[in-house]
């Protein structure tokens, strides 16, 4: 595979990583909070957004949830 492939392949993958304590209060908000498929997708792409800039923390968390439906 060539570099520009590798390079295309891994900017096309998005990849999410969370501390325990996010991913907790993350599932207890699904679990508790989300109505809709909407809400769902919404927190999704929020947390997509938040972890292009690393790993994300319950720091991220109000970022995440900001605006939800």
């Amino acid at each position: 595979m060539s570099i520009r492939l590798l390079k295309t392949l891994a900017d096309t993958v998005d990849t999410v990583s969370m501390d325990v304590p996010l991913l907790t209060r993350i599932m207890e908000l699904c679990l508790e909070d989300i109505k809709d498929d909407a809400q769902l997708h919404f927190v999704l792409e929020a947390i997509i957004r938040e972890s292009k800039s690393g790993t994300l923390t319950m720091d991220s968390y109000q970022r995440i949830i900001k605006g939800m439906p």
